[in-house]
């Protein structure tokens, strides 16, 4: 295991990259990302020693990820003029035509499952999507899109750190 400072933040006491296993090196907040079945593995797997501190700092993100408010306008109700608060989504094996709601047009998308946060999102898939990785990736790009995401090439450390709201000085 690397024990580098740069792997570690004592500011935040989290780790911003991935301090073992598959994705070893890796930033934790482009795993949020680019491999949302892996966090969801480690979330549920990662029990003892440095893997613990790594869950802790995958938290640490998940909980940035959900203090971002949304970034776009609800799509329950023609002419409503509120940010959306949830992705609304059909529950079903494989997920489409997601909506974006605000509180007041939620009764407008009955028959759909409302996703608040990364949480939210990891366990619809598990119950409703049967864990699919590809339903994880799903989920979380609508999730992420309606919070302001727009990543059409290549998810770049530079542009997470950005989508954060971190300090970019965080080299190896």
């Amino acid at each position: 295991m690397k024990t580098s400072q740069a792997y570690y933040d004592a500011k935040t006491k989290s780790y911003w990259y991935m301090p073992l296993g598959k994705h070893e090196g890796e930033l934790i907040p482009r795993l949020l990302f680019t491999h949302p079945h892996y966090i969801n593995w480690c979330l549920h797997n990662m029990t003892e020693g440095v893997g613990v501190k790594a869950v802790g700092s995958i938290k640490y993100f998940i909980g940035l990820f959900d203090r971002r408010p949304a970034r776009i306008r609800c799509q329950g109700r023609p002419g409503c003029r509120e940010r959306a608060r949830y992705l609304a989504v059909k529950p079903a094996v494989k997920l489409a035509h997601p909506k974006y709601v605000c509180s007041r047009c939620v009764p407008e998308v009955k028959g759909y499952g409302l996703i608040e946060t990364y949480g939210e999102a990891l366990e619809f898939v598990e119950k409703y999507c049967r864990g699919s990785i590809v339903e994880f990736s799903k989920v979380i790009k609508y999730l992420s899109q309606g919070k302001g995401w727009r990543d059409k090439g290549k998810t770049t450390d530079m542009k997470v750190i950005r989508f954060f709201g971190l300090n970019g000085n965080h080299n190896r």
